[in-house]
């Protein structure tokens, strides 16, 4: 007690020796807690040089994975499964038989159809067997070019004799010229065709194939109609005339060549009827062969309903039947998924127009740890879909390789590259900085060094560089214009503090701290956090 009254005594009576001593002791605790605890700070630069590269740039997304085609398996009959061609899990090829139902009573349908046909066909005679109608048809056809010849030369008389009569040589009258004028070009009309069939018809070597038969029928009405044009313009001419004179001069020529055209007139409208009615005749038999092969052609298909054939290779998915069930027709008994497979990939309205047919992409799976497949964009949604308000468009992208390990439904990343820049100056994308006037970089001397990514302590001022960019990956950005190949700039400012020393003993035997290691570093916060006993 005496001792305290003394010192208080003594520190009364030197107020000014006090302050002092405190003051310099709080100076000396400071400067020792910041040398003995308190970590030295300094800031570091990681350096990169300008250099040429490759930029890729890429859109991003998920989905699934998915067949490239699937295949519904679905008879198009109803009846009893009598063969089953495979069951679930099993690999096919293309055309390979997978269900067939008991098909005995479309097989019956279908050879009746066929006997029918074979009639009908024998009945009209093939291409080469004799029938009435083309017996008939070749006979019309004889026949013509049997009587023509005299009617032909009548109406040759008629036009080209000049020195016969006086009528032809000097009509009445210009209508009587006009009529014979127009007589004499409708003959020569029908003349060169008749002579044209006539050479046809002699070169043709009997027996005469049906259908030869039908297209000489066919040209013979053609041309017999010509014959009677011309002599309907010749009696035109002749009767004419033949009224135009009096009773009692309707004599000699005139009246002889008016009753040879009433005569070759009713021959040739004879002829004319007979190929008329054998042309429809053929043409109705051939209408009868035809809708008796579609017929054919209908069961035949009916036929074919019955057998479920593999339209691809592929795995089947699922086959829900066995042999002697029974099914409908248009159910659903299976699934065959294709071998080639393809990722779906749903993208936002931003990226999807970057997306075009063509880019290649990368893929992953969640499922599958180091896998990857490159793919081929096939096809891009033109209309998007809205959902809560957000639209998105979905992208099939093919596999160009399959791996068996990949199965439908799994989960699936890309990377669709959709720009690619090659030997351009590229720095790196931490190195751009914006401002007011737009984009710029830090640059340092050529005398620093490029440094790694724990960064160095700079020798001399930086400079800001304005630049322009072009394109950008995760790493590296595009430099157009604002610096050179071999320039340097800063890519990334480090600002770290390490602790001089460890911190001292905790007067309860503890170790605040921990000894500090070689080579490590640690934030300002963490060293003075650690100085103290927790």
């Amino acid at each position: 007690m005496n001792r305290y009254l003394r010192t208080r005594k003594y520190l009364l009576e030197h107020k000014i020796i006090t302050i002092i001593g405190l003051i310099v002791l709080i100076v000396i605790g400071y400067y020792s807690y910041r040398y003995f605890w308190a970590g030295s700070s300094e800031t570091k630069y990681v350096i990169a040089a300008v250099e040429k590269g490759e930029i890729v740039s890429v859109v991003t997304g998920s989905g699934q994975v998915s067949s490239a085609s699937e295949f519904d398996i679905k008879p198009k009959a109803s009846g009893e499964v009598v063969y089953l061609g495979a069951k679930s899990g099993d690999r096919v090829g293309a055309g390979q038989l997978l269900v067939q139902l008991d098909a005995r009573d479309a097989q019956i349908a279908l050879e009746n159809a066929q006997i029918a046909l074979a009639k009908i066909t024998e009945g009209a005679g093939g291409d080469s067997g004799e029938t009435k109608d083309y017996e008939d048809s070749l006979k019309n056809i004889d026949d013509t070019f049997i009587d023509l010849p005299v009617v032909l030369e009548g109406m040759n008389q008629i036009v080209n004799n000049y020195t016969v009569s006086v009528y032809k040589t000097n009509p009445v009258n210009e209508r009587a010229r006009d009529y014979y004028n127009q007589a004499l070009k409708s003959y020569w009309t029908a003349y060169r065709q008749y002579d044209k069939d006539l050479n046809s018809y002699r070169g043709l070597n009997r027996p005469i194939p049906n259908s030869v038969v039908d297209s000489l029928n066919d040209s013979t009405y053609e041309m017999v109609k010509l014959v009677t044009q011309a002599l309907k313009d010749l009696n035109t001419f002749v009767a004419y005339t033949y009224y135009y004179y009096d009773v009692g001069t309707r004599t000699g020529d005139i009246a002889t060549d008016k009753t040879n055209l009433d005569t070759w007139i009713a021959t040739v409208s004879t002829l004319l009827s007979d190929l008329g009615t054998s042309h429809n005749t053929l043409k109705n038999s051939q209408l009868d062969i035809q809708a008796q092969v579609l017929a054919v052609r209908q069961k035949e298909l009916a036929y074919q309903n019955y057998f479920v054939y593999a339209p691809f290779s592929g795995v089947i998915g699922q086959m829900t039947i066995d042999r002697f069930d029974t099914v409908s027709a248009g159910s659903s008994i299976g699934i065959l998924a294709s071998d080639q497979k393809e990722a779906n990939i749903s993208l936002n309205e931003v990226d999807v127009v970057k997306v075009k047919r063509g880019q290649k992409a990368t893929l992953t799976f969640d499922a599958i740890d180091g896998l990857e497949i490159v793919g081929t964009v096939t096809e891009v949604d033109a209309v998007g879909t809205v959902s809560s308000g957000v639209v998105s468009y979905n992208v099939k992208i093919i596999f160009n390789t399959q791996d068996g390990r990949v199965k439908s439904g799994m989960s699936v990343s890309a990377s669709i590259e959709n720009e690619v820049k090659k030997d351009i100056l590229v720095v790196p994308s931490g190195a751009i900085k914006n401002s007011a006037r737009g984009n710029y970089v830090d640059t340092v001397s050529a005398s620093e060094k490029i440094s790694s990514n724990r960064g160095v302590v700079l020798s001399s001022a930086t400079t800001s560089q304005q630049v322009k960019i072009g394109l950008s990956d995760d790493l590296n950005t595009e430099i157009i214009s604002g610096l050179k190949e071999g320039d340097k700039v800063i890519a990334r400012t480090i600002v770290s503090s390490a602790t001089k020393q460890s911190a001292p003993p905790s007067i309860f035997g503890s170790s605040g701290g921990g000894s500090r290691s070689g080579t490590g570093t640690r934030s300002s916060a963490s060293a003075r956090n650690s100085s103290f006993p927790h």
